[in-house]
């Protein structure tokens, strides 16, 4: 166990602790999305509309846009890292290395994809760098769209999760954003039959933001059961197409016999 004090000199808070991993089964995850919205509700990750959860479970194609983003050879992505969970539930991750405009098939099969990253690059530049054409993940025979990294981003951006198998979630806190003469509203849903495809969303917190932003922190988080899909989502309230964005911060417990 690591024991420190904190960049003030006191003690370390609960969160400090689970980050530093002196919390035995807990861990934090931080779940950040930002998407280009219109007057329809959108989910907020870079496939907006058109996300759609895995009925069973596939393998990914990974695949850009562009020429370069190949293994070895190209000035852009190399490979990508990649998470979610497996058909029981349980969370699983690879490496899947890049092939340009050529879909690659990652090893394992996803039931849920959340998170996707940029491992190597052909030139390891901050800005320019990473994947010089969009990242496109779907699903190898119902071709759904699961995931994008934009060009140069070298990260995807979705607000998006779904609490593993054996796991309780605990909802700490989020937060939602709207520049400039932008107006947005807010939801936060998740799944009131956890593990059913057929589960109804419903809203469990809404926010309304004109060209600011908000930040709000539960004393008493809310409870999500495991196997439970999480998603934020928003309306634009203009009549434009602009971007906003939003995270929550979820911390995992492993439920312990």
């Amino acid at each position: 166990m690591i024991d420190l004090k904190n960049h003030f000199g006191g003690e370390l808070d609960y969160f400090e602790q689970i980050a530093l991993g002196n919390v035995p089964n807990h861990s934090v995850v931080n779940k950040f999305g930002r998407a280009l919205i219109g007057t329809s509700e959108g989910v907020i990750s870079e496939t907006v509309a058109g996300y759609k959860y895995i009925t069973n479970a596939e393998k990914i194609s990974c695949v850009s846009d562009s020429a370069e983003d190949v293994n070895l050879t190209g000035v852009g992505a190399w490979s990508v890292h990649i998470y979610g969970l497996n058909l029981a539930n349980q969370p699983i991750d690879e490496i899947v290395l890049l092939n340009g405009v050529t879909p690659v098939l990652s090893t394992l099969a996803y039931h849920r994809l959340f998170r996707a990253h940029t491992v190597k690059d052909g030139n390891g530049l901050v800005l320019d760098g990473s994947n010089t054409g969009v990242l496109s993940f779907t699903t190898e025979t119902s071709t759904d769209l699961q995931a994008k990294i934009l060009a140069n981003v070298g990260q995807t951006q979705m607000a998006v999760f779904t609490i593993p198998a054996g796991y309780k979630g605990l909802l700490w806190g989020k937060t939602v954003s709207a520049g400039k003469s932008k107006h947005f509203t807010f939801y936060i849903k998740w799944r009131n039959e956890a593990s059913e495809l057929n589960g109804s969303f419903s809203i469990k917190s809404t926010r309304e933001i004109f060209e600011s932003a908000f930040r709000e922190e539960n004393k008493i988080p809310s409870v999500i059961p495991e196997k439970t899909d999480v998603v934020m989502t928003a309306i634009n309230e203009t009549s434009d197409t602009l971007e906003c964005s939003a995270s929550f911060i979820l911390e995992l417990v492993k439920m312990v016999d």
